[in-house]
């Protein structure tokens, strides 16, 4: 099973057994998961109560809240404009940080979409 994330049932299973008083290396026999994973798994769940893992942190926002509210003011101002024109706005005015202009482009049409879906 190497390289596979344990499912919530099997951390369980390792959980319970090391509560009955199972040694970690027959959990590891019994559920063939290696050694190690077991002892990490036990080990989270002596530190945290819990036998799940953190929540990886995941890719950051491309954008922040100020810069989404930017987006928002510009669609509004100009509610009719097409997305290239609006695209041209938000990079003619340099409000927000420089990225990609594709970037851009995606951002004001989830602005556009969001506003239409609202009428």
């Amino acid at each position: 099973m190497k390289g596979k994330e344990l499912t919530s049932e099997q951390r369980e299973r390792i959980i319970g057994a090391y509560l009955g008083g199972v040694k970690q290396i027959v959990i590891s026999a019994q559920l063939n998961i290696a050694p190690s994973t077991v002892n990490d798994t036990i080990t989270r769940y002596k530190k945290t109560h819990s036998a799940t893992p953190k929540k990886r942190p995941g890719r950051p926002k491309v954008l922040t809240e100020r810069d989404r509210r930017v987006l928002k003011r510009i669609v509004h101002e100009d509610r009719f404009g097409s997305l290239p024109v609006l695209t041209g706005l938000v990079l003619k005015r340099r409000y927000i940080l420089i990225l990609l202009e594709n970037t851009y482009t995606m951002m004001v049409f989830d602005v556009m979409l969001q506003r239409r879906s609202r009428i």
